[in-house]
């Protein structure tokens, strides 16, 4: 790998890190940090046209295009402070151009995205070799359970608190460092596709009877299906479908790799019977955990749905 990937993976996996278990990134102060994690890829993309004197505009399309966006916005606010409190609609302002109430909040919120749109310019720009993806996918797979295991912790601890110092918006919404289940639910998906399509990967080698392939399959088949099993926890039903359907495509994959596999392959029987040993004692155990809340669950998900037919409007979502 050349050096401008090696320090594009250090990079992306410390943003990964530290957005992560900084709280989401909700907190103010860390939406700073992560824009700066973010401009700090920007001399990998110098460094790389020092390599190979190669530069790739078009990834960065996206990033400039919001600062475009955000710019007009700003100088086009539709709002201003009313001299009473409250907001009052300005005399002047342009209805087909973007604009925003609030400048402030507008400027806040856009740290977040540029970030995001930066650094995906920077990881399209300077991605290149399969070494490098592999190295990338283990960081954001083995993150990802470890925050799945942090979280699983505090949750069965009874804890009221994210990693029980931060007061959260509800007690029983949040799960590790964040403060909403549906978003844990969506982080801890894409984790976990990380680590099981590692461990997809070395699955044929392990049928084979490679030592090393074997060790990596067991290491990310079982941080994955741990990960998975986390999704629905704190009460995400979000979290119980992507599961469900993480799993369901987890083993499908497995029998797919299987097959094509010579029959005659001596430790394939063997391998097979472990890995779905494995995977169902991972699977009941987390049913077995999430049980007590699933009735929950069930229970507000028929009470909606009965509802929304009788023509009630419990639930804006529905709207």
């Amino acid at each position: 790998m050349p050096p401008s990937e090696i320090w594009m993976i250090i990079q992306t996996a410390g943003l990964v890190i530290f957005s992560s278990w900084a709280f989401g990134g909700v907190i103010s102060w860390t939406q700073n940090w992560i824009l700066g994690f973010s401009l700090a890829a920007l001399p990998l993309v110098h460094l790389r046209y020092r390599e190979f004197r190669e530069f790739a505009f078009r990834p960065f399309i996206p990033a400039l295009l919001w600062l475009v966006f955000v710019g007009l916005a700003i100088l086009n606010p539709s709002h201003a402070p009313g001299p009473n409190g409250g907001w009052a609609e300005r005399n002047v302002w342009i209805s087909w151009l973007p604009t925003t109430v609030d400048v402030t909040c507008t400027l806040a919120d856009a740290r977040v995205w540029l970030a995001a749109l930066l650094q995906g310019a920077v990881v399209t720009s300077l991605l290149r070799t399969q070494r490098a993806v592999h190295w990338l996918w283990r960081a954001l797979a083995l993150n990802g359970f470890a925050l799945a295991a942090t979280g699983a912790f505090f949750s069965f601890a009874g804890t009221t608190r994210l990693l029980g110092v931060m007061e959260g918006p509800e007690p029983g919404y949040f799960f590790a460092t964040f403060f909403y289940k549906n978003h844990w639910a969506a982080f801890g998906a894409l984790s976990a596709i990380c680590a099981l399509t590692l461990a997809l990967r070395t699955f044929p080698a392990t049928l084979a009877g490679d030592p090393a392939a074997r060790g990596q399959t067991l290491l990310f088949g079982g941080a994955g299906l741990l990960t998975t099993i986390t999704l629905p926890l704190p009460g995400s039903r979000s979290g119980v479908l992507l599961g469900t359907a993480i799993v369901g495509g987890f083993l499908g994959a497995m029998v797919l790799a299987a097959q094509r596999v010579p029959a005659a392959t001596r430790h394939r029987r063997w391998a097979l019977v472990a890995g779905g040993l494995l995977t169902a004692g991972i699977v009941i155990f987390g049913a077995t955990a999430y049980a007590p809340r699933a009735a929950v669950d069930l229970q507000r998900t028929q009470t909606q749905i009965s509802r929304t037919l009788d023509g009630e409007l419990s639930d804006v979502r529905v709207a």
